[in-house]
């Protein structure tokens, strides 16, 4: 019973976070107007990192669930992009770039800290 408790803090505490990435990192890059090679790049970046270091964190914390907290992680930014994407159709590329790699390195981070953690007992 305990654990079912502790799963339920993890998954919200996971939702709370990508909430969190979805507000500073994804409204960033989605209504950013700068057009510079070099401030996309940085926010790609920025992204990469947030995303592959909470979801390292969570599949750390959490190792027999790191599927399911990698796609509470990435689901506002799943919402956000096809919104957004509908809405503003010319950066669609831009926005199903950023969509891969929010995907490949929350899940990546995740997979990370699951094996990790696994790997120390």
């Amino acid at each position: 019973m305990h654990n079912k408790y502790l799963a339920a803090v993890f998954y919200i505490l996971i939702g709370v976070v990508s909430l969190f990435l979805s507000f500073f990192v994804v409204f960033n890059f989605m209504f950013s107007d700068s057009g510079s090679t070099g401030e996309r790049v940085a926010t790609y970046i920025i992204a990469a990192a947030a995303y592959g270091i909470v979801g390292s964190a969570g599949g750390f914390i959490k190792p027999g669930s790191w599927k399911t907290a990698s796609m509470l992680l990435i689901l506002p930014v799943l919402v956000i992009t096809f919104l957004y994407s509908v809405r503003e159709i010319e950066s669609v590329g831009l926005n199903i770039a950023y969509l891969i790699t929010a995907i490949v390195f929350a899940f990546s981070g995740a997979y990370i800290g699951s094996w990790t953690k696994l790997r120390r007992k």
